[in-house]
């Protein structure tokens, strides 16, 4: 192995730990800290301190995402041999991840309904996960097809 392949390696490895942390943190607020924040069992001072520690990852893990994103569309695409069925899934994936991060941008920290479908309602942050969620899976489906 070269040195580029360990350096890709380690790209690859903080993708992915920067994936985990949003659509971790993402988790942890949906099935933790909402369901406390609804309750009013945490004064508005904590929940506004809650948040912005939370912000501060998040616009960290979201400038990683998109350097290492970056550079490894372009090692896949333009440097190795991939099928075109990889570019399409690697396309999908990248506007998923744009619609996910705008939705984050345009979030401010309020719970806005995006839609009702049967009875369900999905607000803005449900909407984030989701997409984590299919971003995630986009990425394992790329990883098959690079192979």
């Amino acid at each position: 192995m070269s040195a580029s392949d360990y350096i890709l390696i380690m790209i690859t490895w903080t993708h992915n730990l920067g994936a985990v942390v949003w659509v971790g943190g993402c988790l942890f607020y949906y099935l933790v800290l909402r369901p406390v924040f609804t309750d009013n069992l945490v004064e508005q001072s904590n929940k506004n301190l809650i948040a912005d520690q939370f912000r501060h990852v998040i616009k960290t893990t979201i400038w990683i995402l998109i350097l290492t994103g970056i550079v490894l569309a372009v090692s896949h695409v333009a440097i190795q041999t991939v099928p075109i069925m990889y570019v399409y899934v690697l396309a999908i994936k990248v506007c998923l991840a744009i619609m996910m991060f705008v939705l984050y941008l345009f979030n401010k920290g309020t719970q806005k309904l995006m839609f009702e479908l049967f009875g369900v309602k999905v607000y803005k942050t449900d909407m984030i996960l989701i997409l984590g969620v299919l971003v995630i899976g986009l990425s394992d489906i790329l990883s098959a097809l690079a192979k």
